[in-house]
């Protein structure tokens, strides 16, 4: 399971590699915005480049094999040596040159004080006579000061500085950073290269599985087979509240073996899913981008996994959705698991007797 959860994901590598032909070429853009979907590996691209940037040796310039990559091995993948004292620092979050910026615990925002200090650090001279390189993680989570404060830096980068913004969709930020900055849009794999590169590490079976519960974002599909070999499969968790078969205390009692957030994902996908085919059914018609969202994101065989919800009315379906949603938002603000897990069960078991009532 390891070597799923880092290193680039095999269908990036032509991405990077042409990013650190241009970078070798002494041509690199000092900003880079690294856009992709949650959980389609963007902070292990973003992770990959940094590190090829702040590495000390010279064999990083040559291009690696994608199907090598695929095949795990990881030596012959990396761009950086992983040896020289560079490598060595970056592995142990060291660097004196790798600065990374962030939304602090308790905020909601990265204030502008915290771009000013990156901004003064930045100034001085690289410590390790190399590259200077800033991650930004979200970059949507910058405020208006902070974003300001930002496209002044981009304006006027320091020499040798490099800077990697990480967000979901470069619209989310001003208009007036994006156009300071090259654009990598993060590619998802087809269900072929997804199934290859999750099979390396996993049965056939299992990995269908997590394939249909995480509609085919990688890193899920990756979090899911994990959480399996641990227990009870959330698959079965998600049958089990769809159709009442539990109780509330044993059906609370098996939650709280699993990882509560996986399960979370993969019941709201299952109820967006069957909203969106109650729609249909009804003779609805939907707006594009929800049929993108919903139906296409999935494999072709996910119209037979309706099942419990099949013939629920499409309000009491958006009213388990907005609550599994509500949930997932307050997840990490309550320390009393069992109490949240058992709040959460009785509230969804209401709106469901309210659908068949």
């Amino acid at each position: 399971m390891s070597e799923l959860l880092e290193g680039l994901l095999p269908w990036h590598v032509s991405s990077i590699n042409e990013l650190l032909a241009v970078y070798h070429a002494g041509a690199l853009h000092p900003a880079i915005m690294i856009c992709g979907q949650n959980h389609s590996g963007k902070r292990r691209f973003t992770s990959e480049l940094a590190s090829s940037l702040l590495c000390q040796a010279a064999v990083s310039d040559k291009p690696i094999d994608s199907a090598e990559h695929a095949q795990g091995d990881d030596t012959s993948a990396k761009r950086y040596c992983g040896k020289c004292q560079s490598c060595l620092l970056v592995q142990a979050q060291t660097h004196p040159d790798h600065y990374e910026l962030t939304i602090p615990d308790g905020k909601k925002s990265i204030a502008i004080d915290s771009v000013r200090e990156i901004q003064a650090k930045l100034q001085q001279t690289a410590q390790m006579q190399g590259s200077k390189v800033c991650c930004i993680w979200p970059a949507d989570g910058l405020n208006d000061n902070s974003s300001n404060a930002l496209l002044k830096l981009l304006e006027e980068p320091p020499s040798d500085t490099y800077f990697i913004l990480m967000a979901n969709s470069a619209r989310q930020l001003l208009p007036t950073i994006n156009s300071r900055c090259l654009k990598i849009n993060l590619s998802m794999p087809t269900n072929e290269e997804l199934r290859d590169w999750l099979a390396s590490a996993y049965a056939g079976g299992q990995v269908d599985e997590a394939i249909r519960l995480s509609r085919g974002f990688p890193e899920k599909a990756a979090e899911v087979l994990g959480q399996n070999t641990e227990g009870a499969s959330l698959e079965t968790m998600v049958e089990a509240i769809l159709s009442g078969s539990q109780s509330v205390s044993a059906l609370t009692a098996s939650l709280e073996s699993v990882n509560f957030e996986l399960f979370l994902d993969a019941l709201v996908y299952r109820i967006h899913d069957s909203a969106i085919r109650e729609r249909l059914s009804a003779g609805g018609v939907l707006d594009a981008p929800l049929l993108q969202e919903g139906l296409a994101s999935g494999s072709p065989d996910r119209a037979s996994q309706s099942g419990p919800l099949l013939g629920t009315p499409l309000r009491h379906a958006l009213a388990m959705q907005s609550l599994v949603m509500r949930t997932r938002t307050s997840l990490r603000s309550n320390p009393n698991k069992k109490l949240f897990i058992e709040s959460f069960v009785l509230n969804f078991r209401q709106i469901s007797h309210e659908s068949t009532g």
